[in-house]
């Protein structure tokens, strides 16, 4: 059974088993075993490398260093998702079909993307809202202003006060 069969019944606005079609698409198989080996994956640098191809195989477009924070769950995959270079998602986000996330864009944990995210953005929210820019500052500065060097503690430093 086609994927257009499968969108014809979605886009009819009458019921419809799901499973029928679903069962019939071996496309459907593939979508699923990728996105559980996804969740899987680790965190060495070879399981972020296999991450990145699982993302690759189910987006239409994923930049260099864009993350998803599992748990990660799909319908179909992302193919007509776009996700820019560094973005990072956090947990259980929704990105509708057509969304375009720009690099190095944060989306918040349980927000759902509707429309276009532009670079350098921190959106959440449900729908997902622009919170505020990416600055150069925050290489620098967190938490109100907060310096990032004098905050930063070492793996050195925790033994010590061990």
């Amino acid at each position: 059974m086609a994927m257009t069969a499968y969108k014809e019944a979605m886009n009819s606005g009458k019921l419809y088993k799901v499973m029928e079609f679903t069962e019939r698409d071996p496309h459907y198989r593939e979508y699923l075993q990728q996105i559980e080996e996804y969740n899987r994956l680790g965190y060495s640098p070879e399981a972020e490398t296999a991450k990145q191809i699982i993302l690759r195989s189910l987006f239409a477009e994923v930049g260099d260093g864009a993350y998803i924070q599992a748990p990660y769950h799909a319908m179909w995959g992302g193919h007509h998702v776009h996700l820019g270079r560094n973005v990072w998602i956090a947990s259980n986000v929704t990105v509708l079909p057509g969304a375009h996330i720009g690099d190095n864009a944060i989306i918040g944990a349980g927000s759902i993307v509707t429309k276009d995210v532009p670079a350098n953005i921190i959106a959440m929210g449900s729908p997902a809202k622009i919170v505020r820019e990416i600055t150069p500052d925050d290489d620098v500065h967190y938490d109100h202003g907060q310096s990032i060097a004098d905050n930063i503690v070492t793996l050195d430093q925790l033994q010590q006060w061990e």
